[in-house]
């Protein structure tokens, strides 16, 4: 079974960061990692892609050593703000991703990414000409070239409309059903509800709650960790 295994992962500043994180995630698991503000989420995800350099910590995944960061080649990432040149195509973004991330046979993966998003009918028309919910999809589809072993979403429904929004659930569940691991923030918690089978609970850099299959909502749980009653009045 692949598994992704996270161990005494940190990346500490004089006010705030995160970890020591230890935990594991297994083939096809959608896992939710929320927080407050400042609770650490995008610097461990920005971490584990080579962004931001962590002070200590392994990755193993499928049983090999990564040493403190995922190779490019195995994981998609979106952020929360694009890194796509406004002239390029959403077709010319992908497939520049796909030759850096080094995956091979990449035109025929950047057209299935791109279709997974429904972005063929657009997909020669430069960033500067669409709106930034078609640009977002371009950043979804970026991280499912290939359909890599771990996937991380960054508050990926920002800009999203309606649409874009649901089909994001679908997109998920695809990625799920062909064994991707996939780590998703994200302010709507019942948006995760709906996708995720687990969800990390981080508060200044640390796991306060590392709930599987909780019949229990995101919200409620939330609410219990991290808002007084006054706050919810």
């Amino acid at each position: 079974m692949r598994m992704l295994s996270i161990s005494d992962y940190s990346k500490r500043y004089r006010h705030g960061g995160v970890g020591p994180l230890n935990f594991h995630v297994n083939t096809g698991e959608v896992v939710g990692i929320i927080g407050p503000n400042g609770a650490g989420k995008t610097t461990f995800f920005e971490c584990l892609v080579g962004i931001k350099h962590p002070d200590n910590g392994n990755i193993i995944l499928e049983g090999i050593s990564n040493g403190k960061r995922l190779e490019a080649k195995n994981v998609g990432y979106v952020g929360e703000e694009s890194l796509f040149p406004l002239r390029f195509t959403p077709r010319q973004a992908l497939e520049y991703d796909a030759v850096l991330r080094g995956i091979p046979s990449h035109y025929g993966a950047c057209s299935a990414a791109l279709d997974l998003l429904q972005l063929m009918p657009k997909e020669n028309i430069p960033l500067k000409h669409l709106s930034q919910g078609w640009r977002k999809r371009v950043d979804i589809a970026s991280a499912f070239i290939g359909m890599p072993e771990v996937i991380i979403l960054d508050e990926p429904l920002n800009s999203l409309d309606i649409a874009g929004v649901m089909l994001m659930r679908s997109v998920i569940k695809k990625a799920q059903t062909a064994g991707s691991i996939v780590m998703i923030s994200s302010h709507i918690l019942d948006f995760l509800d709906d996708v995720t089978s687990r969800i990390i609970f981080l508060s200044d850099g640390h796991i306060v709650a590392d709930t599987h299959n909780s019949s229990e909502s995101a919200e409620n749980i939330y609410r219990g960790l991290f808002m007084e009653e006054s706050d919810v009045k």
